[in-house]
């Protein structure tokens, strides 16, 4: 470069364009960095692609392993209601049968009996609806011929029997006494007959007696003789 100075005298000056010694080592450093950074950005590049490999080989087995817990549970709880079921199945209708598919099928065909008998009762309740003065017909002849049992002076037994829905009633008085007659007798009668189910029993005290009433069903309500079932029972309480 020329440059003027004072005097007018034209000074040449060479420029060193040499750099420092620690410039061309900052610039040696760059050049070799940016020589490096290809290799370096691939292999972080691999890295971060295993590492995302991991994460998903992960979510992959965590995923099979809720799968199978998810199936283990369905197959328990299934095995429980099929135990249940079983259960509440007559053995006539699970004998011989090992398969869920057998029970399933039985299941049906008990449902289904359990529906033809509950028609078949509702039947037999419109016949006994449909005869006329029915209840209370039985219930005058049962009061005509009740058995009455004097126990002693002061004390006495009164047996009646009458038709109820699906079934009969059957209402025994007794004094207040400190001997009472056991009901497993009444029980007992009703059992050996073969067709009664009791289906609830009752005991209060009226008027300084006590009044028990006893229902039972029947399985055939129509063949039930009252006057010898009343006999029986009657023979039971005071015999």
């Amino acid at each position: 470069m020329f440059s003027l100075k004072q005097g007018d005298e034209l000074v040449f000056q060479i420029q060193n364009n040499n750099p420092k010694p620690e410039q061309q080592t900052i610039q040696q450093d760059l050049v070799m960095n940016q020589a490096a950074s290809p290799q370096g950005g691939n292999k972080r590049l691999r890295e971060m692609a295993l590492s995302i490999g991991e994460d998903v080989k992960d979510d992959e087995r965590n995923k099979k392993i809720m799968h199978r817990e998810i199936e283990r549970q369905r197959r328990q709880e299934m095995g429980q209601l099929h135990g249940s079921l079983r259960s509440l199945l007559p053995l006539e209708f699970i004998k011989g049968k090992r398969s869920i598919s057998d029970h399933m099928q039985q299941a049906v065909n008990y449902i289904n009996h359990l529906q033809r008998s509950i028609r078949e009762l509702n039947i037999k309740r419109d016949k006994l609806n449909k005869i006329p003065n029915y209840t209370s017909t039985v219930m005058s002849q049962g009061s005509g011929s009740s058995n009455f049992c004097e126990l002693s002076n002061d004390n006495n037994i009164n047996v009646t029997v009458a038709p109820c829905f699906c079934g009969v009633e059957i209402i025994i008085t007794s004094g207040l006494m400190e001997k009472q007659f056991p009901l497993s007798k009444v029980m007992e009668v009703l059992i050996q007959e073969g067709q009664f189910n009791v289906s609830s029993s009752a005991s209060t005290r009226v008027n300084e007696r006590l009044l028990h009433t006893i229902r039972a069903e029947a399985i055939d309500p129509m063949s039930i003789n009252m006057s010898e079932l009343q006999q029986k029972l009657y023979d039971a309480v005071c015999g």
